[in-house]
């Protein structure tokens, strides 16, 4: 259940002359936050992964949507690190990119438990909220 790549019949959009593919499969699931009214806030996984990578501390991080306007944040200290302080500056940078994008309502839980693999063995550092 992995993505297709598939030769495109025609040239590349962009005006390159190589042979140009095209990728089928999932894309990238948003997680999506209410914003009032009917509007609401659409931000990128890979936001929050690029931001936490960045983070001294991590072993491992989970960010699971677990309601609508609530994230539950799975973290795995490395080794030596001070859990309460790597938990601060996850808290502190999720905050500033949840400000940015005008979601500073959103709520932020740090789970007792560790991350998790799903049932099919996958990891998956960022989780939607299932809709």
């Amino acid at each position: 259940m992995g993505d297709n790549v598939l030769m495109r019949p025609d040239a590349c959009p962009c005006g390159s002359p190589l042979p140009a593919v095209q990728v089928q499969g999932r894309a990238a699931e948003l997680l999506e936050f209410p914003a009032g009214g009917d509007r609401h806030v659409r931000i990128s996984p890979m936001a929050f992964g690029t931001l936490l990578d960045r983070v001294p501390g991590i072993a491992q991080f989970q960010v699971v949507q677990s309601a609508p306007a609530t994230l539950r944040v799975r973290l795995k200290q490395a080794d030596g690190a001070d859990p309460d302080h790597v938990w601060r500056s996850v808290r502190e940078e999720i905050s500033r990119l949840l400000a940015e994008h005008k979601a500073e309502h959103v709520a932020l839980e740090r789970a007792e438990e560790p991350p998790e693999q799903s049932a099919s063995g996958k990891f998956r550092r960022i989780i939607p909220l299932a809709r």
